[in-house]
């Protein structure tokens, strides 16, 4: 895996965290207390400063309620969405060129 995308998947986990802390209603001063952390460190993991270790994710997730492979396929989600954006630019740029080669 690529640094590229392994830092993709830490801001990807920490967005999916923040998504699933805000519909709970917490702060993440809220969510820090609960999974013992500071919400400082809810901040790193949010903003895909920290990586987030699988023991503290399955920890969050229960303190948020939710399963915490619903927290991973929304990550996995993100990722091929994102990958699938790409893909489609770089063939709209290579069809682009191709058209304008041709006129």
């Amino acid at each position: 895996m690529t640094d590229l995308l392994t830092k993709r998947i830490d801001k990807l986990t920490g967005e999916a965290i923040r998504r699933y802390r805000k519909a709970a209603g917490l702060s993440q001063a809220d969510l820090g207390r609960a999974a013992g952390v500071t919400f400082q460190q809810i901040q790193k993991y949010e903003l895909g400063q920290n990586r987030v270790s699988i023991s503290r994710l399955f920890q969050l997730a229960g303190t948020l309620g939710v399963d915490p492979s619903a927290l991973v396929a929304d990550v996995q989600r993100a990722v091929f969405r994102t990958d699938a954006a790409a893909l489609g630019a770089i063939t709209q740029r290579a069809h682009f060129r191709s058209v304008s080669e041709d006129t």
